[in-house]
């Protein structure tokens, strides 16, 4: 199904996670949290993907993306950070 997107799944800090997604012909980009930084949001963004973060498990980290712009966080603590966006 075209329709389907798809991404990768990066869990180091490779030299362009954007160009890593788009050489997959990936349109989402699912990095470690603790590589993604403005820069890296912003790239991936100018690229048109989307950048989710993983695994956030505690309300700081998670504020701390969401105010670079992640499109979405992956968590085994669902209603924790949940509280906090609410």
């Amino acid at each position: 199904n075209p329709d389907v997107r798809t991404g990768v799944i990066v869990a180091s800090q490779p030299v362009s996670s954007a160009k890593l997604a788009l050489d997959a012909k990936a349109s989402i980009i699912f990095q470690k949290h603790t590589y993604l930084d403005e820069h890296v949001v912003g790239e991936a963004h100018g690229q048109g993907l989307g950048v989710y973060a993983w695994t956030v498990d505690d309300v700081e980290t998670a504020l701390r993306l969401a105010s670079i712009g992640v499109d979405g966080i992956v968590t085994n603590r669902p209603r924790l950070l949940l509280g906090a966006f609410v």
